[in-house]
């Protein structure tokens, strides 16, 4: 995803929306956002668990 920039947050197009997921250790998936592809996100918009 282009907005965070982090090679382990990746983003999948899917009809007009875009799931945003993150890949963990140990090849876990955490799903950050489901969004429309229209609507304009700010990084800080992204909820994450550090």
């Amino acid at each position: 995803m282009s907005e965070l920039n982090e090679d382990a947050v990746r983003e999948l197009g899917l009809y007009s929306y875009r799931i945003l997921y993150e890949i963990k250790p140990d090849d876990l998936v955490e799903m950050l956002a489901v969004i429309h592809k229209r609507r304009h996100v700010e990084p800080e918009d992204i909820p994450r668990k550090q």
